[in-house]
């Protein structure tokens, strides 16, 4: 299993991936899981909201799809 950024900060957090979920506002628990399995695209709106969440940039978590 290769461990994505996304879900290495996710594991750093210390929370349940639901209650980052939750607080990112527009991804739910299994949205969130296929982001950070590697297995979906973040949406603009996802990048961000995910970096707020994480207090990580955009290009950190996702550097993939970094513009």
């Amino acid at each position: 299993m290769t461990l994505t950024p996304l879900k290495l900060a996710v594991l750093a957090a210390g929370l349940p991936q639901y209650q980052i979920a939750r607080r990112a506002k527009v991804v739910n628990e299994t949205r969130l899981s296929r982001l950070a399995n590697g297995r979906a695209l973040p949406t603009p709106e996802e990048r961000k909201a995910l970096a707020r969440v994480l207090e990580r940039c955009e290009e950190e978590l996702f550097p993939a799809v970094a513009a």
